[in-house]
């Protein structure tokens, strides 16, 4: 997985590496690089738009805001 494909799985899935590895291991490696191609292609203009704006955060990062909101 390259840098920019983590990013853009990052902007949707909490955790990138735990959702690829995941995905080898249920598919193997050549499966799981297609799944990761279309789901790359699928949010990476939507990662693009949302990036650029002030205070951008990522899946994990928007999650742990709504908890702490959540807990308070």
């Amino acid at each position: 997985m390259t840098n920019d494909e983590k990013k853009i799985l990052a902007h949707i899935v909490v955790d990138p590496d735990a959702w690829y590895n995941h995905a080898v291991s249920w598919f193997g490696q050549e499966l799981a690089d297609q799944h990761l191609a279309v789901k790359v292609a699928k949010y990476k203009d939507q990662y693009d738009g949302e990036k650029v704006k002030p205070g951008y955060k990522n899946r994990l990062e928007r999650d742990q805001e709504e908890e702490l909101k959540r807990k308070k």
